[in-house]
């Protein structure tokens, strides 16, 4: 795990998800890479397990999603890129 990875795990869920809407913005497109690593923050800090018990799950770039489906812009649910479903 980076040095990044490792700060981003003292960020609380809210926190983290501003942050990636911050990201989002100012990024058309994300790679394949930064979305498994987008995607294993939220299982290490959690943020996956509150989707899952959510039923409601969003994609890198803040669009919902079902477990199972990318967004219209082509950013697939957390759950897809880790290979949980």
């Amino acid at each position: 795990m980076d040095d990044l990875s490792n700060i981003l795990l003292d960020y609380s869920d809210d926190e983290l998800h501003s942050m990636a809407e911050e990201y989002a913005k100012g990024k058309k497109n994300f790679t394949r890479e930064e979305e498994l690593e987008w995607a294993s923050i939220l299982l290490l800090t959690g943020t996956l397990d509150e989707m899952c018990t959510k039923c409601s799950f969003q994609a890198i770039d803040g669009c919902e999603v079902e477990i199972d489906e990318n967004c219209p812009h082509g950013y697939y649910s957390p759950m897809l890129i880790l290979g949980l479903v």
